[in-house]
């Protein structure tokens, strides 16, 4: 069972306009899939004539690779907590269904769980 609006989402909404999770995980996933977007042209490798720039371009693949997996698993997170945001449920933790503290939402606006869980 999930707890509708919590009390830390109360308490951002009358914060007024210092803080917008909303607006702070639209601006987050826009930056991310620009970053995406980005950095995807670092994972075409050229082939080059010395062994030696090869290892060295798919050494830079290898990294871009692990960078974009990455920004990739936030951008779901990001979306996951747009998702929340959406349904009512943000500012809940997903694990013991209590408060997440507005602070760690300040922080963390895409936190799925309260800093005990």
């Amino acid at each position: 069972m999930t707890k509708q609006c919590s009390s830390s989402l109360v308490g951002l909404a009358q914060a007024g306009p210092t803080f917008s999770p909303d607006a702070a995980l639209a601006a987050k996933r826009i930056e991310l899939i620009d970053h995406l977007l980005a950095i995807r042209g670092d994972v075409l490798v050229e082939r080059e004539v010395d062994p030696l720039d090869n290892a060295m371009a798919f050494a830079g693949r290898g990294r871009a690779v692990d960078e974009i997996n990455r920004t990739r698993d936030l951008l779901r997170q990001v979306e996951a907590a747009i998702g929340r945001f959406n349904d009512g449920t943000y500012g809940t933790c997903e694990e013991c269904e209590g408060d997440i503290l507005e602070a760690r939402l300040k922080a963390v606006p895409w936190a799925a769980c309260c800093i005990p869980c």
